[in-house]
This record gives C-alpha cells, sequence and structure tokens, in this order.
C-alpha cells in the first residue's frame, strides 16, 4: 500500500516537472486555504511496567500497525517568502494491535486499539527558492490531539478479562516533522508530503486488567503520507 502511494506521488512531481508555464497565485497571498487527504500508520511505543510480577509467564508486548486514512483542511499564513505558519485540523482514523506473547503460545494474544482523532497541528514551512513549477519544504511543529472514539466510554467492567480492552485517554500531545513538494498548476498546488509524528504524553489509560497492568505508558508513533491542495 505504502509504495502504490509513493509510486503516485512520483508520477505527481514528474508532471509538476513537465509543466513550463503556472496561473497559479498562491503563494502571493498572505492567507490561503486548502485541503488534506492522506494515509497513516500507527503504533505504539511501549514502556514496560518494572515492578510488574509474572504470574502468566509473559515474554513481550509488541506493537504492530494498519492502514488508515487523513482527512483535513489547511490555514496557511505567509510570514516570509520562504516561511509559512500553518494550522492543519485533521480527522484521523487509526488502527494498532497490541501483541501479547507468553512461554505456553497457547496464550499468546493480540488486542486491537482504534482511535478516531482530532488533531490539531501548528506547523512551520520552510520552502526553498521556486524552481519552474516546483518547490521543495520541509514542515514541523506540534500535534494536539483530542481522541473522539466513542468506544473510549464502554464500561467493560462486567467483562471477562480476555475480553477487556486496553484504553487510552482522550487527549495526547506529539511532535512531528516532514518534508515534501510544492507542484504548481494553473488553477492551484498540491503537495505530495512525508511525515512522522512521535507522542510526547503518555496515552496509557491505566486500569487492572491482565492488558493493562504490564504497561507503563503508551507513546504513539504515526507516519502519514499527505496530498494539499491550496
Amino acid at each position: 500500500m505504502k509504495y502504490r502511494i509513493l509510486a503516485c506521488l512520483l508520477v505527481c512531481m514528474n508532471v509538476g516537472f513537465a509543466q513550463q508555464n503556472s496561473a497559479s497565485n498562491v503563494d502571493g497571498l498572505k492567507y490561503n486555504f486548502g485541503y488534506i487527504i492522506g494515509y497513516n500508520s500507527s503504533t505504539f511505543r511501549i514502556q514496560r511496567e518494572t515492578g510488574f510480577r509474572n504470574p502468566d509467564s509473559l515474554q513481550s508486548i509488541s506493537s504492530s500497525g494498519a492502514s488508515g486514512f487523513n482527512l483535513g483542511m489547511i490555514a496557511n499564513l505567509k510570514v516570509t517568502k520562504t516561511l509559512d505558519l500553518r494550522f492543519t485540523p485533521t480527522l484521523a482514523f487509526t488502527v494498532r494491535e497490541l501483541g501479547y506473547k507468553y512461554i505456553n503460545q497457547e496464550y499468546n494474544i493480540s488486542k486491537q486499539v482504534e482511535s478516531t482523532y482530532v488533531d490539531l497541528p501548528l506547523s512551520i514551512k520552510l520552502k526553498s527558492i521556486r524552481l519552474r513549477n516546483v518547490r521543495f519544504f520541509v514542515i514541523g511543529g506540534i500535534k494536539p490531539s483530542i481522541d473522539v472514539t466513542p468506544a473510549k466510554r464502554f464500561d467493560d467492567s462486567a467483562l471477562d478479562d480476555l475480553d477487556k480492552k486496553v484504553k487510552l485517554t482522550r487527549y495526547g500531545i506529539s511532535w512531528e516533522a516532514g518534508f515534501g513538494f510544492d507542484l504548481y498548476y494553473q488553477y492551484f498546488k498540491m503537495s505530495p508530503e512525508l511525515k512522522i509524528s512521535r507522542g510526547i504524553t503518555n496515552l496509557l489509560l491505566k486500569e487492572e486488567n491482565r492488558f493493562s497492568r504490564p504497561l507503563s505508558g503508551l507513546f504513539i508513533q504515526v507516519f502519514q503520507i499527505n496530498l494539499c491542495l491550496e
């Protein structure tokens, strides 16, 4: 999936290089707006509970991610010719799995953790000089997030231990950084970008069940491929 998206982005870049003239004047505006559509892959950085006693012979806990997607908006403020301030509120759908491995492999189990985030990134975009209809940029900033998944408020206290979920707090903060290319067309600007983000705040909602007890922290890690239209 990742490689197909990267191939599409390379095709877009080739089209941008091939164009000789562009009437797009979006960079001349003090303010401009746009849209984001993208792909994400999300995992956890795991911290184990140091004082945890291991009655079930738990060997390891790992995290893996599945494909998700992003939908967002862009509000861009031109500060200088090569520096922009960007606010990009985004709805991000993510899926992750926590894998628990035991000495007795019959006990191995995976717990899926789904989240729907409202991300509120505030970023600085540093741009190169425009060459024909292409401009390189790097971007970075801080990203507060709110998890709006209804299941987070589900009371599973009556469920068996094996059926309980790993729960997360609703609010988190991450830093993010990335790079991309601005491609100029006659009526719009298209910007493929790659970004990574790493959580600063611990998202684990500590509970007394067999899946939460061995953990002391869960920190989100996200890889994104976005297509921005302005």
